[in-house]
């Protein structure tokens, strides 16, 4: 499937096979900053989150946002926007993305960093 991608569309290029895993993305707390804690020692069943604690970096998003958009999974960040649509799904998944705020970076390709997606990397690979 991966050579078959003519152009990087945003999560529709992926999410026409991977729906759900979209779905599931979008709701989770990595996504929304805030939801129900599992498989966290002392915090299973209550909300946690970003959004829930003391966070200096985050709460100036617009005053951050080109920072965080260099590794956010998501381009609504300053309208609160979490729709499937605003999945950046490379910025996970393929080694060699580099994106800002708005969209992919322009010093990349992105059509063939998607045709180069893996499993999920960890945030340490984030280039600021």
């Amino acid at each position: 499937m991966r050579n078959t991608i003519k152009e990087y569309d945003g999560a529709g290029t992926c999410i026409v096979c991977h729906q759900q895993a979209g779905e599931d993305f979008v709701t989770s707390i990595h996504n929304t900053w805030i939801g129900t804690a599992e498989y966290i020692d002392g915090k299973n069943g209550t909300q946690t989150g970003k959004l829930t604690g003391v966070n200096d970096f985050c709460i100036g998003v617009s005053s951050n946002e080109a920072l965080c958009g260099n590794c956010h999974a998501g381009y609504g960040l300053l309208e609160n926007d979490f729709s499937i649509e605003q999945i950046d799904c490379l910025i996970c998944h393929a080694p060699d993305y580099k994106k800002t705020a708005s969209g992919p970076d322009p010093s990349i390709n992105a059509t063939d960093a998607a045709r180069n997606v893996g499993q999920p990397m960890t945030i340490m690979h984030c280039k600021q």
